[in-house]
């Protein structure tokens, strides 16, 4: 038998990760560029984008090495919040729909390493947010040989909630975050899941959903 253990993935102040055994690792998504996954919102294929300041979404520069990512802006955008804990490179975004894409984002891995008998699969993110309303949030999902998407972990804020910090989501029906459940703010926190599989699959797609349309609130 097969088990999958997980390292760490970036995604919105987001790091991200999907892991198979010790030795081996499906995907560990440094954002050091782009070119590993697609990137699209409701109406389709997009881009990365900012407008300098509070409006944008893209890969932060974490490190100082010129990486940024944020369409046709190279640098990063000065409205930032202050996340901490992660010196490398990761996803960031405010008010995704500020200059007229819709949102939730949408980037898709699709091109992962074939699986081979696994039985077990942790897959992880580390999130980061000084500020969300319950209809914000990070959803993580994937699928098993072209099926239906699952999702799996994510960060929402709180049912009720404004200008606030989110939460682990713990109830995908729901899709807000669970205030008993783990609490996320500035300094990046890792949340992951466990997924059980029959051995048979061959292949698995990840995909993260964005969603913040609200000035100031950030991802």
């Amino acid at each position: 038998m097969k088990t999958h253990t997980s390292l760490q993935y970036t995604y919105l102040p987001l790091a991200f990760c999907l892991g198979l055994t010790a030795q081996a690792q499906l995907l560990n998504e440094t954002f050091d560029s782009a070119a590993g996954f697609s990137i699209a919102d409701q109406n389709g294929d997009a881009t990365f984008f900012s407008d300098g300041s509070n409006d944008y979404f893209g890969i932060y520069d974490g490190d100082g090495d010129g990486g940024a990512n944020f369409g046709t802006a190279t640098t990063n955008p000065s409205g930032i919040a202050g996340y901490t804990s992660t010196g490398d490179n990761y996803i960031a975004g405010e008010d995704l729909d500020g200059e007229g894409a819709t949102d939730p984002f949408i980037l898709t891995w699709s091109s992962l390493p074939s699986l081979s008998g696994e039985t077990s699969l942790k897959i992880s993110a580390d999130f980061a947010s000084t500020r969300m309303d319950a209809d914000d949030g990070i959803k993580v999902s994937y699928r098993l040989d072209g099926g239906t998407w699952v999702e799996v972990l994510g960060i929402a804020g709180a049912a009720g909630t404004y200008n606030s910090f989110p939460y682990e989501i713990t109830d995908f029906s729901a899709g807000t975050g669970d205030s008993s459940a783990t609490l996320v703010n500035g300094t990046f926190t890792n949340v992951s899941s466990t997924i059980s599989l029959a051995g048979t699959e061959s292949t698995i797609e990840l995909k993260a959903e964005f969603e913040t349309g609200n000035s100031s609130d950030n991802l």
